[in-house]
């Protein structure tokens, strides 16, 4: 049975390049569909929602609220803008996927899948209320959303639903209904846009002096980061030449990998709670550093390999030859010392931009504080915290990394 694998930047995965912050963008429905706009910057705080803590007690509560509700039961009102239970169940249930995880038993994969739905449920209400409070607002002040915007997010959702499989299907059989949460959510996602564009937008200024001095400090950060990988080069080509003099190989992973796998001598585990080496298979790691172990034989080290995330020597520690019932799969350590990822250098209207973004994020956080104590919000759950006490709302909101 294979095991799970946690190599560090070994691993193929584009989740293994860091976003620079500058490339994040406050909470927005465009560019796909709606499922885009849930990707909010800003968050209600997971204490917001009593389902949200970790205390089994206020968990068990809020499932027996949930567990109790009818369907045309109005779930979550933000003054004119009613939430059936229904809508949110049905749009939740639709998100669900199969579990397959055969090294896992069925009361496992069931517990897992539970944890998810309860994650979707929590994140999608955190969304709603988020994009609700400045709907509300958005209403007030007597802005609208022109039909045109609605029909070209739903062209969009449509086109990214064909591509998401049975899951894409129930989403898509749910949008088409003459009410649904999409369509609520789309609706104060798109409020949200107009209060920000017509509200918030305005207010934020930036100064040229002040887009020039980001120009220099990224420059100089990045210069920095140039700077500390090179010395992380020479220092990785040190230590092969160390190791080619007969120092041992696990003492130096100890000594100087910035993997997770250093404490261990640098070998590679299955699992962080395993003694056993992880058996690693054609297609597991990063193409450079198959590359490079599959020219070892047993106890042989590699060169020095270098990948876009890290510098690595790697040691074959074990190779199993193929046979009709498995892949070839080797038992390696390796030592990596992990390169800084640069940023975007700025232009004046880059870091104009730049300043810009991050103003109106930080303005519409702070907004959302102030409109949420005053908005009228009735829900089938409390939406408080146990440090506020009971019939206080929350103020306390976080940003995503």
């Amino acid at each position: 049975m294979k095991k799970r694998l946690l190599v560090c930047a070994l691993i193929v995965s584009p989740l293994l390049c860091v976003v620079a912050e500058d490339e994040a963008e406050a909470p927005k429905p465009g560019g796909s569909s709606l499922a885009r706009a849930f990707q909010s910057a800003v968050r209600i705080d997971e204490n917001t929602l009593s389902m949200a803590g970790n205390k089994p007690d206020k968990r068990i509560a809020t499932d027996e609220i949930l567990a109790g509700l009818k369907d045309d039961d109005i779930f979550l009102k933000i003054d004119g803008d009613e939430l059936k239970w229904k809508l949110l169940r049905e749009h939740v249930d639709a998100l669900d996927t199969e579990i397959n995880r055969p090294d896992m038993q069925e009361a496992g994969v069931a517990a897992m899948r539970s944890s998810a739905h309860r994650a979707r449920f929590r994140k999608l209400l955190r969304d709603y209320i988020y994009y609700g409070v400045f709907a509300y607002e958005a209403r007030r002040k007597g802005l609208s959303v022109p039909a045109e915007a609605f029909e070209e997010q739903r062209a969009m959702a449509r086109k990214r639903y064909a591509a998401m499989g049975v899951v894409g299907e129930r989403l898509q059989k749910l949008m088409d209904q003459p009410e649904s949460f999409y369509e609520h959510n789309l609706t104060n996602a798109l409020l949200y846009l107009e209060y920000r564009e017509k509200i918030l937008t305005p207010k934020v200024v930036v100064e040229d002096d002040t887009a020039a001095k980001l120009v220099v400090v990224r420059h100089q950060k990045n210069q920095a980061v140039v700077a500390t990988n090179e010395v992380k080069r020479v220092l990785i080509h040190d230590i092969l030449k160390k190791l080619q003099g007969g120092m041992d190989f696990a003492e130096a992973a100890r000594t100087w990998s910035e993997c997770d796998s250093a404490e261990g001598g640098g070998v590679l585990m299955s699992d962080e709670d395993d003694d056993e080496p992880a058996e690693i298979e054609a297609g597991d790691l990063q193409p450079a550093v198959e590359k490079a172990y599959m020219k070892l034989k047993e106890g042989e080290i590699s060169g020095v390999v270098e990948t876009p995330y890290a510098w690595h020597i790697v040691k074959l520690l074990k190779r199993k030859p193929a046979n009709e019932d498995d892949d070839e799969t080797v038992q390696l350590a390796h030592i990596m010392l992990e390169k800084e990822l640069l940023r975007p250098e700025f232009d004046l209207a880059g870091a104009r931009e730049k300043i810009r973004k991050d103003t109106l994020r930080s303005a519409s956080k702070a907004e959302f504080v102030e409109l949420f104590k005053q908005t009228p919000i009735e829900c089938k759950i409390p939406l408080m915290d146990d440090e506020n006490g009971p019939g206080r709302r929350t103020k306390i909101i976080h940003e995503e990394d």
